[in-house]
């Protein structure tokens, strides 16, 4: 028996306005991003209760990071980061 070929999901769109609460902002990740990622997903609590690949140095962080406008647009995924005072805070998907 064949499975039916899956339908495609509509894009995922980034908020709009963008979501800024005073210091607080969300916004998608940027190339820039992948040493932080990378450092994130070094952290052992993030290990511990996340999802991070076998293979997580910034250039995975990097290659990650390039893939999210796929996933977006393939609506597989929005993954946007907290940062607040131009800092890295946390990411939300």
């Amino acid at each position: 028996m064949r499975r039916p070929t899956p339908v495609g999901c509509p894009a995922l769109p980034l908020p709009d306005p963008p979501l800024v609460d005073g210091a607080l902002r969300l916004r998608p990740w940027q190339e820039s991003d992948a040493a932080a990622l990378a450092a994130a997903w070094a952290d052992p609590e993030v290990r511990r209760w996340t999802g991070v690949p076998a293979d997580h140095d910034v250039t995975a962080a990097r290659r990650w990071i390039q893939g999210e406008l796929d996933r977006r647009q393939r609506g597989l995924a929005l993954d946007l980061v907290l940062v607040v005072d131009e800092e890295i805070v946390g990411e939300v998907g």
